[in-house]
């Protein structure tokens, strides 16, 4: 097995760079060939991240391109169980990086998770604003 930074799948999803997304592309086909590739839960939440940040894509297009990779043959990701709770959810209001921080931190047996971001604690359930 073999793990995977953020830029990698960045370059995968996003293609702004051909020439990084064919060396992602054809390194990933021959590994996968062979063994699997471990995406860990940050590089999800980074990915999600940028791709809202940096190319202003809205929930939808992300959640479509997270199910994407995790359909993707041998790849293995880290907490799949909260990633698949995350991609049932419909009209997701808010940064998807906030809800899955709350999942992560229901699943780890928290009543809430708190946060100084009025936006998250309006919008994602478990986030309570800490003021």
């Amino acid at each position: 097995m073999i793990g995977t930074d953020t830029n990698v799948l960045l370059r995968l999803l996003v293609n702004d760079d051909p020439q990084q997304n064919e060396l992602a592309r054809d390194h990933l086909e021959y590994v996968t060939a062979s063994e699997e590739v471990y995406v860990p839960i940050i590089v999800v939440a980074e990915v999600c991240w940028v791709l809202s940040r940096t190319y202003r894509l809205g929930n939808a297009a992300i959640l479509d391109a997270l199910r994407a990779l995790i359909e993707t043959e041998n790849f293995v990701f880290q907490h799949v169980d909260v990633l698949v709770d995350l991609l049932q959810k419909d009209h997701m209001a808010g940064d998807i990086s906030d809800h899955l921080i709350s999942l992560m931190a229901f699943q780890a047996g928290c009543r809430h998770t708190i946060t100084f971001d009025r936006a998250a604690a309006r919008a994602v359930p478990g986030m309570e604003l800490l003021s």
